[in-house]
């Protein structure tokens, strides 16, 4: 008897988890869109710009737009109804940021930046803010993007350990947030895009010819075991139980 009512509970349980994610996508869907129609439209301007602006001064475009997002979002954020466009106004000058700062050192007609540890520290400093503006979130779904995006950024560069050891990083902050607030669509995210950066790394790694560097091994193995572990505590502990 007491089998159906475990399979029961856990079905349940089951249920509970994907309401809650439908539910956090139904109530942000038209800013997830919005932000992304921005991002990609502060894209194709820059593009047009640079046919006419040297890549430094695209690459300044493109920042003064996203400042403008995020002053305008502290400004909005003061009244109450308009503090969601508020949120997404932010999250979308983070999201411009960082493509600023990839197009500085990636993309030919914006890029001004051609020493490679330079361009790192530039992707790096954009990544970083937009894990400032995840930890300042009070929406699941807009730290969800910055985590995301970062990590998404870093998996376009040439693969390397020491790359690898800072998407492990982000993951392990970003599982660390749904711990810290109880978030289990963010935690889904935050498992899946790692679950990703390790795919794409272990096809890299994997590939004929290639030398597999044990620190990418070891580095994955503790990861995997730190994520895994803040993962399971999020949902065992006795305080979320008690709260539930």
């Amino acid at each position: 008897a007491g089998r159906p009512t475990e399979a029961a509970n856990q079905n349940s349980g089951l249920q509970q988890g994907w309401q809650k994610i439908e539910q956090a996508l139904a109530e942000n869907w038209t800013g997830i869109l919005g932000t992304i129609i921005l991002v990609v439209g502060v894209g194709f301007l820059g593009i047009y710009a640079a046919l006419k602006m040297g890549p430094f001064l695209r690459f300044l475009m493109v920042l003064g737009i996203g400042g403008t997002m995020f002053s305008l979002s502290f400004y909005l954020g003061r009244q109450i109804h308009w503090r969601p466009l508020a949120y997404w106004l932010r999250s979308g000058s983070g999201a411009v940021f960082l493509l600023a700062c990839l197009g500085s050192a990636m993309f030919p007609a914006m890029q001004w930046i051609q020493d490679q540890n330079l361009a790192l520290f530039v992707i790096l400093m954009g990544v970083a803010a937009n894990l400032a503006l995840a930890w300042w979130a009070s929406i699941q779904t807009v730290a969800s993007i910055h985590t995301a995006i970062s990590i998404l950024a870093l998996l376009i560069l040439p693969r390397s350990p020491l790359l690898f050891s800072i998407i492990g990083g982000i993951s392990v902050f970003s599982t660390f947030l749904s711990y810290r607030s109880r978030w289990e669509f963010h935690l889904l995210q935050a498992v899946s895009v790692f679950f990703l950066a390790n795919l794409l790394y272990g096809i890299h790694y994997g590939a004929p010819g290639e030398t597999v560097d044990p620190a990418i091994r070891w580095l994955g193995l503790f990861f995997t075991g730190t994520i895994a572990g803040l993962a399971l505590l999020l949902h065992y502990r006795k305080n979320y139980q008690g709260q539930a």
